[in-house]
């Protein structure tokens, strides 16, 4: 009998064992979590980083079919057609007269006007939208995207296929 309570009070752990093991633990469990932390924000930053180059793309695709498919364009003007709705370009194609519009309230409103019909895009963290005359068959454009901390410029020189 005196072995077995000899044998008892052997086995377990001590109060500064468990103390040393909780103190580990935290320790290791503080590094992960950090670890964690530092990927999550990696995830956010590329999430945020290709939803502005898509937003990007998007208005380059749209220009870009317009513009190549225009018979001819004038001068990138900037006009108030209405309140805060700054003209960008006007082209002509198939006929009829377009004109290129961003809303200077709604930045992220992208217009396309001509006398037949309205269409509007929404295009999300849109910030600007340039243009600049190189020859009389290209145009080089620019767009600016912000979403939430991540900003893209792209450029692009589009040359009417016409």
């Amino acid at each position: 009998m005196i072995t077995r309570m000899k044998d008892m009070e052997e086995s377990g752990f001590t109060l500064i064992e468990l103390c040393i093991g909780i103190a580990l633990f935290a320790i290791i469990f503080a590094g992960m979590s950090q670890i964690f932390v530092a990927a999550y924000q990696v995830y956010e930053s590329s999430i945020q980083r290709d939803t502005a180059l898509q937003s990007s793309r998007a208005v380059l695709t749209i220009v870009k079919g317009e513009i190549e498919a225009a018979e001819s364009i004038s001068s990138p003007i900037v006009e108030e057609k209405e309140p805060m709705a700054v003209s960008l370009l006007q082209y002509q194609k198939n006929g009829q007269l377009y004109a290129l519009y961003q809303n200077a309230n709604k930045q992220d409103e992208l217009r396309l006007e001509s006398n037949a019909d309205t269409k509007t895009f929404h295009i999300e963290g849109l910030q600007s939208i340039s243009f600049n005359r190189i020859n009389q068959q290209q145009i080089e454009f620019t767009v600016h995207v912000v979403y939430k901390k991540q900003s893209k410029i792209m450029k692009e020189v589009i040359t009417m296929l016409n």
